[in-house]
């Protein structure tokens, strides 16, 4: 782990960054804008508009997320959509939101290359960058407004600190990586693994260079101190999480260490002929590069921290609680170093036409998988998703609903997967919108997956009897899609019979991942 500043390439280098660059701007701009925002982002954004204060991003009963990412989306709703004017159920509007998590995961691709280049040397570096810019695991995320994007952005900074830190013992180094660090916590919690991954990174470290014990201390200490008041907010976020009886997250078995690590590089296509192949390449490759650092101790164990230690860890621990929460997004950050660890072990190979091979089967194998995120063509078990949702066109049914709204009328949810970017659509129209249910099982169901009736109420999310919405309504807009993208539950089924009998059919329009019904209502 040499600087380089002094070495003869920096032209050559300086190249091979905006080469790396192009390609994850290139890859992230296909279809721009293309996809609608999905339930999670509407979260965000419905909360971003009803902000009254700051203070409000760390009220359990308005949000369960750390604040950054919710201030961020102050900036395309309230600041520039309006001034530039844009109708927000427009393709422009969602370019707008979208253009902050590709700028961050472009950005964090050249941090990557940064990064690698000081750790594994320039051999890797372009390599590993143009690999965390091609895999559609890390192309997904720059696709969403949400935090994990930035999350990245920051644990690659945080590295990149920690590396001139430990190259250079220089005080700004260190304080920057303490401020990086627990910066990233204030963007998501998931961060807090990073932090840690990097601080036991750091340990590993100074175990070979003692006089590094005392500024590494400190720093961690202060990033400590910095996320205090996040630590607050997390317990209480986690004693709310704790409550939920409906249990809707995946408990993490041996496979799924499997499974995490082909989606570094495969992503959450479907084809088992793509991802099983790219996940053997790809472990074979990342153990022949940490084989070539096998007289260079320090560095290989800083690589098995960086890259086992944080999935190995959430494995175990979510073993225990009742309410597990171990979701392939958090692994952004270790999926970004495995991809430096395959690129050393594809220059590891002893023979240029071995190296040439592994390339080929590398790229050609995630370029599938690449086109397959780009259709949405996704995994059927959620063992295999892990958090991750198909996305329906949302802006389709709203811009349906926008264009033949009349008085009267009414739009109902069969669920608030739909309901929430709906709000953020067709938000200032004054169109009003509920979340229905049939049976009393169904909200007791609705309020076990999280407990907390004062936060959907701000949300104006709150379920009621489908009877009780159909009351005085002339038309009736229903909007139908779930959180599993293969099948509708009999329960939503039955809603979607009952409000076919309260009167007569006018429109029947399926969409991307949903179905959008207008019923002219019977008399009561």
């Amino acid at each position: 782990m040499e600087g380089n500043g002094n070495t003869p390439d920096r032209r050559r280098a300086a190249l091979a960054l905006l080469a790396v660059v192009a390609v994850a701007l290139a890859l992230r701009g296909w279809g721009f804008g293309e996809r609608s925002i999905w339930y999670d982002e509407g979260v965000t954004l419905t909360l971003a508009d009803a902000l009254t204060s700051p203070l409000d991003t760390l009220n359990i009963d308005k949000t369960t997320d750390p604040p950054l990412n919710t201030l961020l989306a102050v900036v395309p709703n309230r600041v520039i959509g309006p001034w530039l004017g844009l109708d927000r159920a427009t393709r422009a509007h969602d370019m707008l939101i979208h253009a902050f998590p590709l700028a961050f995961s472009v950005a964090a691709v050249a941090l990557a290359f940064a990064c690698f280049r000081r750790f594994f040397g320039p051999g890797a570096a372009f390599g590993g960058a143009l690999l965390c810019a091609s895999t559609p695991y890390q192309i997904m995320y720059a696709h969403e407004f949400r935090p994990y994007a930035g999350m990245l952005l920051l644990a690659m900074a945080t590295w990149y600190f920690l590396l001139r830190a430990l190259e250079e013992n220089r005080p700004r180094w260190w304080a920057a990586y303490a401020l990086t660090g627990a910066l990233g916590f204030y963007n998501h919690f998931f961060a807090s693994w990073i932090l840690l991954t990097l601080a036991l990174t750091g340990g590993w470290a100074v175990l070979f260079r003692r006089e590094l014990f005392k500024p590494w201390f400190l720093a961690n200490a202060a990033a400590g101190v910095l996320i205090l008041p996040m630590l607050l907010h997390t317990s209480q976020v986690g004693r709310l999480l704790n409550s939920i009886t409906n249990i809707y997250t995946i408990r993490p078995g041996a496979k799924h260490l499997l499974i995490t690590f082909k989606t570094f590089l495969a992503g959450f296509t479907d084809r088992r002929e793509v991802y099983w192949p790219l996940l053997a390449v790809a472990l074979a490759l990342f153990l022949l590069g940490l084989w070539s650092l096998r007289r260079d101790p320090r560095r290989a164990g800083m690589l098995l921290i960086l890259v086992v230690f944080p999935v190995a860890a959430n494995l175990v621990l979510w073993q225990f609680p009742r309410v597990p929460y171990y979701e392939v997004r958090q692994f952004l950050f270790a999926g970004a170093v495995f991809c430096g660890g395959v690129a050393l072990g594809v220059a590891a190979l002893p023979r240029r036409s071995l190296r040439a091979a592994a390339w080929t089967a590398l790229l050609a194998l995630m370029g599938v998988a690449v086109a397959d995120q780009h259709a949405q063509r996704i995994h059927p078990l959620d063992a295999h998703l892990m958090g991750v949702r198909y996305k329906p066109d949302n802006r389709a049914a709203a811009r349906r609903i926008a264009d033949g709204f009349q008085e009267g009328d009414r739009v109902l949810h069969a669920s608030h997967f739909t309901l929430l970017p709906l709000r953020h659509y067709l938000h200032g129209r004054d169109i009003p919108q509920q979340c229905i249910y049939g049976d009393p099982g169904e909200l007791e169901g609705f309020l076990g997956s999280l407990p907390n009736p004062k936060l959907w109420e701000f949300f104006k999310a709150m379920p009621v009897p489908v009877d009780e919405a159909l009351a005085g309504a002339r038309r009736v807009w229903y909007v139908e899609s779930w959180w599993e993208h293969t099948h509708r539950p009999p329960h939503v089924l039955a809603l979607r019979d009952r409000i076919l009998k309260s009167g007569h059919l006018l429109t029947y329009a399926p969409f991307d991942g949903g179905l959008l019904l207008l019923v002219e209502r019977a008399s009561d």
